[in-house]
């Protein structure tokens, strides 16, 4: 079936830290133009169109992953995520400031 068909699917699972098992809050997944978020529990849900998809589960300080999946109309997939950290390389900071009106408290 083909995602223009208008049927649904839903893919929804807990993301976790793959190195210490915990949960993983605010991670945005999405697919297929669609986007979500981890509940405080780690869990999230997406009601994408049936069809192939490309999901991806992506956090700051994790490497990001991406699932493709062949979705079939009203049905429910569950799909667990492990994230992987990854370290993050900063190499340019960016300190600004701007003139402030007379009498402003410093």
């Amino acid at each position: 079936m083909s995602a223009s068909s208008g049927q649904n699917a839903t893919v929804k699972g807990k993301v976790k830290d793959a190195f210490t098992g915990k949960r993983s809050r605010g991670e945005h997944h999405g697919g297929y133009s669609r986007g979500t978020a981890t509940d405080d529990f780690g869990n999230y849900e997406l009601q994408l169109p049936a069809g192939q998809v490309r999901i991806f589960f992506r956090f700051v300080g994790y490497k990001e992953e991406y699932v493709n999946l062949d979705l079939q109309s009203d049905t429910t997939v569950q799909m667990d995520i492990n994230l992987q950290s990854q370290a993050i390389e900063l190499t340019t900071a960016v300190v600004s400031a701007s003139a402030m009106s007379k009498g402003f408290p410093m």
